[in-house]
């Protein structure tokens, strides 16, 4: 197992992932031009450094999925 050192130092490597509060706004942005599927949504997120799978269930909420 790694230690929080360990893991600390390896996280630092990794590309920061969005916030929540970031992902909330792009979704809104998103939303508000226009994208009205799932994909067009996830389409819009694809490349960026998110947790798609976060971005597809607050997607399926607004969208009452």
């Amino acid at each position: 197992a790694l230690s929080d050192f360990e893991l600390k130092i390896l996280e630092s490597y990794l590309p920061k992932q969005m916030t929540t509060e970031e992902i909330d706004n792009k979704m809104n942005e998103v939303i508000g031009g226009g994208a009205n599927n799932l994909g067009a949504i996830m389409a819009a997120f694809k490349g960026l450094p998110v947790d798609m799978k976060l971005v597809s269930e607050k997607a399926k909420q607004i969208l009452n999925l």
